[in-house]
């Protein structure tokens, strides 16, 4: 079947990259494990799995076999703490790694190792630790993940996501301490090294980002101002993908900072507004790190300490042994989960029906083989069935073969790409040549997904909508939502039938299908990051909605009692609500608060480099309202 032997896969990447056993096993496990994994005889945890593949220059698709219970908890714990962080979720990201903590890192080096990068993390956006303290520890504990900082010489070494990440952290420890030199070395490596290095889209994305923030706060620093200058003209924020849209904001903050130590005090003070307001609207916890990085470079007008939401935060005592396995364990082991036997349990646990949760999928009988490790699944099908028990098969891809890497690269790609773009309709013919090739069924059915995005509404476009539901769905009926589990592609096919319908049906269609997304989302309660890829686009779609229909007491009703917390972690999409819910209240005659929102919108548009969408925004006010915001 498609998921493949992990030892051979990672033995295939490790020819191929002209790598020894030696060479790759280096600051991983030792040559002996994996020399046991290539053969077979031991089994690889996901993580490993994950370090071995970035080191072999391969894909790091994440093989699906956990150790234990605890394993799994552990491995995603750490996503979500690496998820809050990114969106800037103190409090969440806090409470993900006393988890990992509880449980001991499920006595695994490297899961210590990822959460001892996050939590140092942690400790510096929060400021609740010394800078030198924080520094102190990484000198003390990134030896035993073979990174020798004492000479900072690591450009022939073979680094992870996570390693490039750890040393971006150093490098801006370095420079609040005033080792200025060190992080220019660090920054001097590690460009070519994300450039050049075998990554996916989204991780080089988000790791030159987090580079150029590092790096221009180094040239501040040094007082290089025509360099910072150069790199911001050359930077579009618009074009970032939409999860790091807190990243650009953090961007944004070191721009604020470089137009007050040049004396162009007016853009500063906008774009530091415009900022502040963001903070504000997004309810995220930056008021620290901005007042942090104000002080750090002397902006004389910095942010009161009245501005910062003080959270309580408990210094985490942690504990490391040398002992901890490297994610290598017995593949026999009697409590080992392969694939199917996680989804038996996520199925028991959220109390689901087998055919519930395999229906247009598989048959009955071919889940239960697959539960009972008789079968492996089908790569795609796989991801399908843990998108339906809650959770995000992007944290949970699997090594397939050829054809299903293409779906999944091609999946990505289309996803975060702009509709129409010249590079979305090429890698569209693509997946529709992948289609037409293997036939199979949920691969057609995404591919009618990204090519309806190129359609206008139209009745057509709702045939073609609905079959493509029916291909898994045959008797999909929106009234009986709750009886149904979605994938990914299934719940976005009907977000865009719910757009197409308010363009060409009923407004009654229409209200009857939010309803029941609604009572589905509070009966499945899946993963905050898999929820996070599927109910905001849902939140936008029926505000736009109530705006077209002049529906404007519905959205004041809806805006206070849905719950729109998700929207806080995507500060583009609620910059687009808050966009028809200001302009609702002005229809309204409730002028104040259409300027306090329609003042969030406009500054999280600005903040993130949309502002076109902005200036439509101040227009529509002072055209239909007579209200002028600058």
């Amino acid at each position: 079947m498609s998921i493949r032997n992990a030892g051979q896969i990672i033995k295939e990447a490790r020819i191929n990259a002209g790598l020894s056993q030696e060479k790759l096993s280096d600051g991983i496990c030792s040559l002996a494990s994996l020399s046991n994994i290539e053969n077979g005889i031991l089994g690889v945890s996901p993580f490993t799995f994950n370090l071995l593949m970035q080191k072999a220059g391969s894909s790091r698709e994440i093989y699906p076999f956990f150790e234990n219970d605890s394993d799994w908890e552990c491995f995603i714990h750490i996503k979500q703490a690496r998820f809050y962080l990114l969106h800037w979720k103190m409090q969440e990201a806090y409470i993900e790694l006393l988890a990992v903590n509880d449980q001991n890192f499920n006595y695994n080096r490297l899961y210590f190792q990822e959460w001892f990068f996050l939590y140092s993390q942690f400790q510096y956006y929060t400021a609740t630790s010394d800078i030198r303290l924080i520094y102190d520890k990484y000198l003390e504990i990134l030896p035993y993940y073979s990174i020798d900082i004492s000479n900072l010489d690591f450009k022939y070494k073979l680094l992870t996501v996570s390693e490039i990440n750890a040393l971006l952290l150093f490098a801006e420890l370095s420079l609040e301490l005033k080792k200025e030199e060190h992080c220019l070395i660090i920054c001097q490596q590690l460009l070519p090294y994300i450039e050049n290095t075998k990554l996916t889209d989204s991780e080089k994305e988000e790791l030159l980002t987090k580079y150029n923030i590092v790096y221009i706060k180094y040239l501040l620093c040094i007082g290089d101002y025509s360099s910072v200058e150069k790199i911001i003209k050359g930077i579009t924020y618009a074009e970032h993908s939409m999860n790091l849209n807190f990243l650009v904001i953090e961007l944004r903050i070191i721009e604020s900072i470089y137009y007050y130590l040049t004396g162009n005090k007016s853009q500063y003070q906008q774009l530091l507004n415009d900022i502040l307001c963001s903070i504000t609207a997004t309810q995220n916890d930056f008021f620290s790190y901005l007042r942090k990085m104000l002080v750090f470079f002397k902006v004389k007008d910095a942010i009161s300490k009245e501005c910062i939401i003080n959270h309580s935060f408990a210094k985490i005592t942690y504990t490391y042994n040398d002992n901890f396995s490297n994610g290598i364990f017995d593949i026999y082991g009697k409590d080992v989960l392969t694939i199917g036997s996680l989804i038996k349990k996520l199925r028991v646990d959220q109390g689901i029906s087998q055919q519930t949760l395999c229906q247009g999928l598989c048959s009955k009988s071919m889940l239960s083989k697959i539960e009972n490790c008789i079968l492996n699944p089908d790569i795609i099908i796989a991801g399908a069935l843990l998108n339906r028990l809650g959770y995000s098969e992007r944290e949970l891809v699997f090594y397939g073969n050829k054809q299903e890497s293409q779906f999944n690269e091609l999946k990505l790609s289309l996803s975060t790409l702009p509709a129409k773009s010249s590079d979305y309709i090429k890698k569209l013919n693509e997946l529709k040549e992948l289609a037409e090739h293997t036939k199979h069924p949920l691969i057609k059915q995404t591919y009618v997904l990204f090519d309806i995005r190129t359609m206008p509404d139209s009745s057509e476009k709702e045939t073609k909508i609905k079959d493509a539901i029916f291909i898994t769905l045959p008797a999909f009926d929106i009234n009986k939502m709750l009886n149904y589990r979605l994938s990914w592609v299934e719940f976005s096919l009907i977000n865009q039938l719910i757009k197409c319908i308010n363009n060409i049906s009923s407004t009654y269609n229409t209200q009857t299908y939010f309803q029941q997304i609604f009572l589905y989302k509070e009966i499945t309660k899946p993963n905050i990051i898999y929820a996070l890829q599927l109910y905001p686009v849902t939140y936008y779609i029926q505000q736009k909605f109530f705006f077209k229909n002049k529906l404007f007491n519905n959205m004041l009703f809806s805006l206070t009692t849905v719950d729109y917390s998700l929207c806080t972690y995507s500060p583009i999409i609620l910059a687009q609500i808050y966009f028809y819910y200001a302009q609702a209240l002005g229809c309204l005659n409730k002028y104040d608060e259409m300027i306090v929102f329609a003042t969030k919108s406009i500054s999280i548009f600005r903040s993130l480099g949309f502002y076109k969408n902005a200036q439509l925004l101040i227009e529509a006010l002072k055209t239909d309202f007579d209200t002028i915001i600058t």
